[in-house]
């Protein structure tokens, strides 16, 4: 019983699953496999009950909050996630991925994507 983490250019592999099993613990548990070679990092930022916890950056890999936006995309079994990373439940055999993606390239930014930009937009002071 597992779900596999996998990161767009970096790491992957599976890790345990467990009953009640979220995102942001399948993404602990990948941390903890390979930590300690000293070749994962990750952050997040919380965004509010509505929008819950999203990736930052991986291994140095930040968002990009300025055009040309730029975003760690969670995709869940193949598709852009719906929810933050603490909002995702896994089930045993479910697969999540991390790719970042540029609006500056042509990719389009999901949905969520796009709700990440807004809010982290509407929480930013004016300039």
């Amino acid at each position: 019983m597992s779900v596999t983490v996998t990161i767009a250019g970096g790491p992957s592999g599976s890790v345990p699953w467990s009953f009640g099993m979220n995102g942001q613990s399948a993404m602990e548990a990948m941390w903890n496999q390979i930590h300690s070679a000293g070749s994962f990092s990750y952050a997040l930022e919380y965004y509010g009950s509505q929008l819950g916890y999203m990736v930052l950056m991986i291994d140095g890999v930040y968002d990009t909050p300025t055009a040309p936006f730029s975003y760690w995309e969670l995709l869940y079994n193949g598709q852009p996630a719906t929810v933050g990373i603490d909002g995702l439940s896994l089930n045993d055999g479910d697969q999540i991925e991390f790719t970042y993606i540029s609006e500056s390239t042509g990719a389009a930014a999901s949905t969520w994507s796009r709700s990440k930009r807004a809010a982290r937009e509407k929480a930013s002071p004016a300039g």
